[in-house]
């Protein structure tokens, strides 16, 4: 049902969604797609209206840089995840956010109007799972915090609202949970009660992780924490997948996707995290280079490159700085 929204171009174009049939035979009654080819290169969508809870799927590939304004008419509070590429989204915000891999945000947003910046030439993908209000109500008896939320909502009807104070990245079990989701709903005839089931699941864990972060215990709290606790995790997430594209180049980019001021960022995160961002970066660099090499599958040079490290020779200097011996004497 692709009217529920509208889609507009940069240059002020409605982008018409059109139902995708591709088998008869193998449309579930409960599957929608629907997409749009133009010379910005395509947008697919599917959406999977289950019991109390919809799923949507979101599919784009740009030919070049690209600007969508899409609209909703009606109010929606979707946990939403970015698979696939970095874009750039308002969300119904007046500044706009970098989403990259794997990162995700539980957002209540009213008639929502988003912005989305698609960089030339990329694949991106998302997956939303919107819950119901009714479903919402029934965990709030476990989740006080959703509780809390739903009456904020209530009386603020008008602003956007996010469950947790900032954007979080799936851990392991949740990307399994998607994985899972996005497989099943792949094959020619899913079962709606499984589906149903672990969408409950996965809107289970969403809300375990927002509750683990709604009262953070640090040594300093400020109004900058959230996004604080937000850069440690791209800072860990980073150090952690090195060998991976880098989520920030600098800190002075780092600050720019968290919103703070640079000083706001050296000065906080080391008020609240005892420790300077570089630091924490190295420690958590070489951490992941004594598990490598006890594993003894890598030489010392594979994980002096796994971890960032131009040379044997630096890395070797690091780490023995670090653990007060050489990297050889470890591995097995």
């Amino acid at each position: 049902m692709s009217d529920m929204f509208k889609i507009i171009t940069s240059i002020n174009e409605a982008v018409e969604l059109i139902p995708i049939i591709e088998n008869p035979l193998d449309q579930s009654p409960f599957i929608e797609q629907f997409g749009n080819l133009g010379d910005y290169g395509s947008m697919r969508f599917k959406k999977i209206t289950l019991t109390d809870i919809t799923l949507w799927i979101s599919e784009y590939r740009m030919t070049y840089e690209t600007v969508f304004h899409a609209e909703v008419d009606q109010p929606i509070l979707e946990a939403h995840i970015t698979l696939n590429n970095r874009m750039v989204q308002s969300l119904g915000k007046k500044k706009s956010s970098i989403f990259d891999d794997r990162e995700f945000n539980v957002t209540y947003a009213p008639y929502m109007e988003n912005k989305v910046l698609f960089p030339a030439g990329g694949a991106y993908t998302t997956f939303d799972l919107h819950p119901s209000e009714n479903l919402l109500e029934r965990f709030s008896v476990d989740f006080p915090f959703l509780n809390q939320f739903l009456n904020k909502k209530i009386q603020q009807k008008e602003n956007v609202l996010q469950l947790m104070g900032h954007r979080s990245f799936l851990n392991f079990e949740m990307e399994n949970m998607v994985r899972k989701l996005l497989e099943y709903i792949s094959d020619p005839f899913p079962s709606k009660t499984l589906l149903t089931i672990w969408s409950m699941e996965l809107l289970t864990a969403f809300l375990l992780r927002s509750q683990n972060n709604i009262y953070p215990k640090y040594r300093h709290h400020n109004r900058h924490t959230d996004a604080l606790i937000h850069a440690k995790e791209i800072v860990e997430r980073e150090a952690m997948t090195f060998d991976d594209e880098n989520l920030f180049s600098s800190e002075l980019a780092l600050a720019e996707k968290v919103g703070l001021s640079i000083y706001q960022l050296r000065t906080g995160f080391q008020r609240t995290f005892g420790l300077p961002i570089t630091q924490l970066n190295l420690e958590i660099r070489l951490q992941r280079a004594r598990l490598l090499l006890s594993d003894g599958k890598y030489s010392v040079l594979d994980v002096a490159l796994r971890t960032g490290y131009q040379s044997r020779e630096g890395f070797a200097k690091a780490f023995k700085r670090y653990y007060g011996i050489t990297p050889g004497s470890i591995r097995r």
